[in-house]
Order: C-alpha cells, then sequence, then structure tokens
C-alpha cells in the first residue's frame, strides 16, 4: 500500500516542457526530432516538446541561449560562436558530412568558377561560416561579395534575383532538377574543407542545472533518428501532413534519399562525433584567421555520463563469455563429425575417384573448346567438338594426319613447330591460324599446344577455339579506327583525348597548323603551358567539376568555352573547346575527348562589334548608356566623401542649318571636330548623347564659381571657326551645368535638371552657359 502512495506523485507528474529550434523551414533533415516526437519517444522521456521551425531573420543560437528555445539544430559555426563567449555545447552531430553548398545557374553564365562570385549578389543563410571559409581558402574576400539575408525561396536564384545562393545539396536541387534547370554546386569538400553538419546542441546552463533533461532529450531524438532512417516514407507523411505541406511529397523523398549520403547510417552511429574530426575543422577555421589559435574545446564537447560506458563493459564482458561457450560447442561438434567421417573415409575416397574420373570424361566430351591429342603428327584421340570445328567425323580425324586440314598457308608453319617441340625446343604454345573445313570453308582457330611425357614417349595435347567471327570484328574495328586516324590526322580542328589528371594522352597533328606545336611538343606540355592565365582557371574549375562527378556517380554535363592558347611564335588565339567524357562498357569513366576549333577571326568580329555597341560611330565617343554608369560612380563617389562634381550638356546651336546646307558629311566632321575641342577639357569624361549633344563631367569642382568658369573655357573652345570643305563655318554652344549630389542624387534626375538648364541657355539667346537654380525650377 505504501508502494502505491509513493508511485502517485511520480505518475501524475506534468511532463517537462522544452522547445527545438530548427535552422530551417520543416523539412526531412529534422526527419529524427519529428519522429521522436509522433511515434511517442519524447513522451516517453517525459517531455513535451515543441519544434519550433526557422524564419528568414532566426538567429538560432540566439533563441538557446536566450531560453526561448532549450535545444537548437546548428552548423560547425557553433565553434566560432564558443570563441565568442556565447556557452553553446554540442550534443551529437547528424550529418557526417555537411550538405552546406553554393548554387548558382548555368544558363546565365554568369558564374562559371567560385571567382565569378566577386561583385555578384549572393543569399547566404545565418551560421554558413563554412561556406565563407570555402571562400577564403580560395582567395576570395567575402568583402568582395555582396551578401543579402536568405529569403529561403530557390525562386529568388531561378528568377535571376540573385547570382547564387547558400542551400542544402539535398534540397534546393529537387527544384532545378525538377524544371530541367542546368545548375553549378560549388561544394566546400572540393577544397578539402570537410565539415560536420545539423549539429544538435544546447546551453551550459541546460548541461548544469537540468543535465537529466539534456540526456534524456538527446537519447530520444537519437532514437528518433534511427526510425526515421529506417522509415522514410512514414516519416514523409507525418512531415507533409502534420508539419508543412509548401513541398510536394516528391521533394521530401528526394531529400530523404539524398541524406543517407550525408548520414552514413549503415556505417556510423547516427550522433556519433570525433574530437579529432572536430579539431581539424577548428584548425581549418585558424588557418584562415576565423578562429584564435589558443582556442579549447573544454566544455563544447558534450560527455555522456560514465555508467554508459559501465554498461557497454559489462555488455561486451558477457557478450565476450557466449561466443567462448559457443566456439566449445563447435570444436566438439566438428571433432566428432570428424571422428565419423574417419570410419568412413577409405569407402568414400574410392567412390570420389570413380565419380570424379566420370565428371572429368562428361567435361571434355562436352567442352565448346577442340581438346586432341597428338602423336607425332596423328590424332589419337580428339573430343567432339573438333568434329563441329573440322566436319569430319572422329573417325575420320583418327585416320588422317593433323596437317591435312590446316590451311596450305599455315601447314609449314605447323610441321616445323611439331618437329621442334620433338627435339625439345622452345615453341609459342599459342598461336593463331587457318584450318580448312572438309567442305571447303576456310575458318580461324586460336591454338594452343603443350607436350607432354608419358611412359617414356611424347604427346602433345592441344586445344582450339572457333575465332572466326572475332577477328573479322577485330579486323573491321582495325579499318575503323585506321580510318578515324586518317580523318583525325586531316582535318583542321584538334582532336585530343585527356586523363583525369590533365594529361593529354593523344592530340592530332592540326594542332601544328593551329598553333605551331608538334602533337608531341603539346603533350609533354603541363596545362599552364597550353592554356593563358584566365582561360587556365576556366578548364581548372571543370576539371574540378568532372572529379566531383565522377567522386558521387553523377554524369558529367560536358564541358564548352573559348579559351585563349598561346602559339609558338609568342601570340595568342581564340578556340572553341568541346569536351565530353569517355566510358567503358562497364560505364567507367576513361578520360576526356575534345575538338578544339580556331575561332580567332570570330572573336575579333566579336570585338568590334562590342567597341561599336559602346562607341558612337561618327564621333568615336562612349554612347549615353556607358558614360551614364560612369556617372552613377561618381556619384556614389561623391557622396562618400563629401564632395562635389558636375554634370554639363552642350547643345550645338543652329546645327540643323549645317546638314541642311552642307549634307550630313559635312555634318559627321563638324560633330568630330566639336568631341575633339570638348576632350580637350574634359579627357574620357566626354560623351554624345543626342544628335547635336554632349554630355561633359566634371567629377570634381569646388562650388558654382569653379562650375561656371569651366563651363565657360568648354564654350569659348567654339569661338574658332571649323573648316570644312572649303568653308569657315561659325558654330556656337549653349551649356546647361548641374551640381552632383545638390542637384540630384541620381544620374536620371541629373540628365533632367541639366536638359532644363539648357533650354534656359536656348531661351536667353543661345551662346551661353546656365547652371540649374532649383528656385527657379520649382
Amino acid at each position: 500500500m505504501l508502494l502505491i502512495v509513493s508511485v502517485i506523485p511520480v505518475c501524475a507528474q506534468e511532463k517537462q516542457k522544452v522547445t527545438l529550434q530548427l535552422k530551417w523551414t520543416h523539412a526531412f533533415q529534422f526527419a529524427g526530432y519529428y519522429a521522436a516526437k509522433e511515434k511517442g519517444f519524447y513522451d516517453d522521456a517525459g517531455l513535451d516538446v515543441t519544434i519550433k521551425e526557422a524564419q528568414p531573420e532566426s538567429d538560432v543560437i540566439g533563441e538557446v541561449l536566450s531560453g526561448r528555445a532549450q535545444f537548437g539544430v546548428g552548423t560547425d559555426s557553433l565553434l566560432l560562436a564558443r570563441q565568442s563567449n556565447q556557452p553553446v555545447v554540442v550534443l551529437a552531430v547528424i550529418f557526417q558530412h555537411s550538405p552546406l553548398v553554393i548554387l548558382a545557374l548555368q544558363e546565365n553564365n554568369r558564374v562559371k568558377t567560385i571567382h565569378d562570385l566577386v561583385g555578384k549578389k549572393v543569399m547566404f543563410e545565418r551560421q554558413s561560416e563554412e561556406l565563407l571559409a570555402y571562400l577564403q581558402s580560395e582567395k576570395i574576400s567575402p568583402k568582395d561579395i555582396r551578401f543579402i539575408p536568405h529569403s529561403f525561396d530557390v525562386r529568388d536564384l531561378i528568377d535571376g534575383r540573385v547570382d547564387a545562393i547558400s542551400a542544402y545539396v539535398t534540397n534546393e536541387t529537387y527544384y532545378l532538377e525538377k524544371e530541367n534547370i542546368p545548375y553549378q554546386v560549388f561544394d566546400p569538400r572540393a577544397a578539402g574543407i570537410d565539415f560536420y553538419g545539423d549539429n544538435l546542441f544546447t546551453s551550459e546552463y541546460m548541461i548544469k542545472n537540468k543535465p537529466e533533461t539534456v540526456e534524456a532529450f538527446r537519447r530520444a531524438s537519437l532514437k528518433g533518428w534511427y526510425y526515421a532512417m529506417t522509415h522514410k516514407e512514414e516519416l514523409v507523411d507525418i512531415i507533409y501532413n502534420k508539419y508543412s505541406s509548401k513541398h510536394p511529397k516528391d521533394f521530401y523523398l528526394h531529400e530523404a534519399k539524398e541524406m543517407d549520403e550525408m548520414l552514413k547510417p549503415e556505417l556510423i552511429e547516427i550522433g556519433y562525433m570525433n574530437s579529432g574530426r572536430w579539431q581539424h575543422i577548428a584548425n581549418v577555421y585558424k588557418s584562415l584567421g576565423m578562429l584564435d589559435q589558443d582556442f579549447t574545446f573544454e566544455g563544447f564537447l558534450y560527455e555522456q555520463k560514465k555508467k554508459d560506458g559501465l554498461q557497454l563493459f559489462n555488455v561486451l564482458i558477457i557478450a565476450g563469455l557466449l561466443v567462448i561457450a559457443a566456439g566449445l560447442l563447435v570444436y566438439i561438434y566438428l571433432l566428432f563429425r570428424k571422428m565419423k567421417k574417419t570410419q568412413n573415409a577409405e569407402e568414400k575416397i574410392k567412390n570420389d575417384l570413380t565419380e570424379a574420373q566420370e565428371q572429368y570424361l562428361t567435361l571434355v566430351e562436352n567442352a565448346t573448346a577442340a581438346i586432341y591429342m597428338l602423336k607425332g603428327s596423328r590424332i589419337i584421340t580428339a573430343n567432339r567438338a573438333i568434329t563441329e570445328f573440322t566436319g569430319y567425323s572422329k573417325e575420320e580425324l583418327l585416320q588422317m594426319d593433323e596437317f591435312e586440314f590446316i590451311h596450305p598457308d599455315f601447314r609449314e608453319i605447323a610441321k616445323e613447330r611439331t618437329r621442334a617441340r620433338e627435339r625439345g625446343e622452345n615453341v609459342p604454345d599459342r598461336y593463331e591460324m587457318k584450318i580448312r573445313k572438309k567442305n571447303g570453308e576456310v575458318r580461324w582457330i586460336d591454338h594452343s599446344g603443350r607436350t607432354i611425357q608419358y611412359n617414356g614417349e611424347m604427346y602433345v595435347i592441344g586445344t582450339a577455339i572457333d575465332i572466326t567471327e572475332s577477328k573479322a570484328t577485330r579486323e573491321r574495328l582495325h579499318i575503323s579506327e585506321e580510318r578515324h586516324r586518317l580523318l583525325a590526322d586531316n582535318i583542321s580542328d584538334v582532336i585530343w583525348t585527356m586523363d583525369l589528371n590533365g594529361k593529354f594522352t593523344y592530340i592530332s597533328p592540326s594542332v601544328k597548323k593551329a598553333r605551331g606545336y608538334t602533337p608531341e611538343e603539346v603533350m609533354a606540355q603541363p596545362l599552364e603551358k597550353v592554356l593563358m592565365p584566365e582561360s587556365q582557371m576556366i578548364v581548372t574549375e571543370g576539371l574540378r567539376q568532372l572529379r566531383e562527378c565522377i567522386a558521387y556517380n553523377l554524369p558529367f554535363p560536358g564541358f564548352r568555352a573559348d579559351l585563349e592558347q598561346p602559339c609558338k611564335d609568342g601570340s595568342t588565339i581564340w578556340s572553341d573547346v568541346n569536351v565530353t567524357a569517355m566510358y567503358n562498357k562497364k560505364n567507367e569513366f576513361v578520360g576526356l575527348i575534345g575538338v578544339t576549333r580556331d575561332i580567332s577571326q570570330r572573336k575579333q568580329f566579336e570585338s568590334r562589334i562590342a567597341e561599336m555597341k559602346k562607341f558612337d560611330n561618327v564621333t568615336g565617343l562612349p554612347k549615353r548608356e556607358f558614360f551614364t554608369a560612369r556617372l552613377e560612380d561618381e556619384i556614389e563617389a561623391a557622396k562618400l566623401v563629401d564632395a562635389s562634381g558636375a554634370l554639363l550638356i552642350a547643345g550645338m546651336d543652329n546645327f540643323k542649318r549645317i546638314n541642311s546646307s552642307f549634307g550630313f558629311s559635312a555634318g559627321d566632321i563638324v560633330l568630330k571636330n566639336a568631341a575633339e575641342r570638348m576632350k580637350q577639357a574634359a579627357e574620357n569624361a566626354v560623351s554624345r548623347i543626342a544628335g547635336d549633344e554632349f554630355a561633359i563631367l566634371l567629377p570634381r569642382i569646388s562650388g558654382k564659381d569653379d562650375l561656371f568658369e569651366k563651363a565657360e573655357k568648354i564654350r569659348n573652345l567654339f569661338e574658332e571657326p571649323f573648316y570644312v570643305e572649303g568653308y569657315d563655318l561659325s558654330i556656337t554652344v549653349s551649356i546647361g551645368a548641374v551640381i552632383f549630389p545638390e542637384h540630384g542624387s541620381n544620374e536620371i534626375v541629373l540628365m533632367k535638371n541639366a536638359e532644363e538648364a539648357l533650354s534656359k541657355a536656348k531661351e536667353k539667346g543661345r551662346n551661353t552657359t546656365v547652371i540649374y537654380d532649383q528656385e527657379d525650377a520649382s
């Protein structure tokens, strides 16, 4: 009765409420925690657990240390948090390999290599320090990248609002593959940064004040993880029905399948963490200056109660005793069997010999290869297959000389080899030759023969296999290879093969015509001698991606790029390089095959077209869009240093009369000369923005007086007439000027106000300068 009374308060005790803060929205990457909750593992541990998904602005570490959550899921950046005096403690590692990568799209070609991220917009989630370490290991400063907070929406990448995103290779890739969008994966593991992922952690407060709760939560969570990884489809249904239907079920199934590689549950106990591996992670951070050299792990890694170790020791002792007992039983059993076998040994050996003899004769008689024995040049015994080879019956073969069915082309060679064997000389055991069947058909055989001594006499045992079809196939293959080599050796494109280390294994002779080097010279060159530096970076990245594809058993998507290559005479050429992977019949990678085509003329044409797009074809001055980009930069620079600059728009007075009176060719001459005069006042800062209007940028001025003085100098340059086709033409200019950032903080406002000032100058009778006045404008 007393026992019953004492149990009642325990049964009535309420479960302890705790919160787990996730690092991302609900997904299969947290399946173990859902399993622990929904299958009652937390309940059994006396816990009432709330699982809280993250929002873009969530700070997981802050939530745990503030007490709003008692447990959290974090990355290896917990090391950096610990260094910053944030008392976090890692309880278990879920992902043995971190799935955190950088994703970019292939189709826009804005990000081909990791170095192309410089200056680009990249969306990063919190706790992405391992990616920052990856960038630094590639000599990329995070300051050179335009980071923006993560929206948790991969559509921002697909729709081009950002150039790259941090992502889990198990998650976001699903939507890209579903929409058949080619993508690039930049994986820290390619740079040797192989960190843990999704670490379960808590605070020192919980460790010191509620150690039983911590241990109970850890055990129940890991039990949930074991259940989740062995019941994936059930957990997908639970996630979809109870936690989030934001993604389709296929997404969660895809994620679950991909996670096997990251957790490796069949090899490594879920939750296991190695202090040496943590030390390696810390060393990487230290080498990049992200972690202090004197950082200590004291208190960072959770230590289970020692009784667990004692229990394990006891289990091992019991298991060892059971193994010893089982071994003794097996030994006694085997000894008994051996004694019994000895009693019947003689009778069994006799039966076995008879059976083996019968099996041997059956095997020889039914072998697909011809097997026969010669004494001298006579066949004394043969199996059934030789009759099929030759078309003769066994009786006919035993009555004839061996050399009768050998083709005349090989008969003398066969006789000489037989005589050499009889003399005891060394003769090749195996060779190919032709035979002639009884019906006159000629066949090829692969023949093997060996001399033996039996009862003092010499015999030859021979075997033969019909290789007529395979030899014909080899001949066709040889002809095909010769044709392909002839083609490769005589086309203008360069065809080549390469191994995974970037070493050429074949180069067609056409490389000499393209670059002046012989194939042998190129094959002896390292990769850096074959490509110019920028092109070398592109190829090195391509080889890195290929190695990743092979390591993860993924298909290689191919590689194509325009690359610059050095020539023997010191010049360079541009080449279109198209590369695919070669696989054998077992689908094993054996090398790369590439075709390189000289596109230097195309590049020169494209360069001319690009220049035409940038510059006015009459004056050679930059066009408006390039000028306005420079203007925007100068506006921002002026703001940073609290300085002033100016924009002038100069309009040529009555210019249309020149075109109407002297023709457009004369007008073009005037425009060219006008451009040259303006460049005297502002070199590299003049643009033709309309038919008879020019924009002039003055990056720095000291005030309105300075601006007016400089504008007047430009206007006075037009006092001297233009000499055109024998005529002196007097042309004046009117100038409208604005000051930035005083009169506008962007190029659109400044251009509008400068045009307004120019209109006032024209209204005042032309050939004058007007500085924009905000009061007049209002």
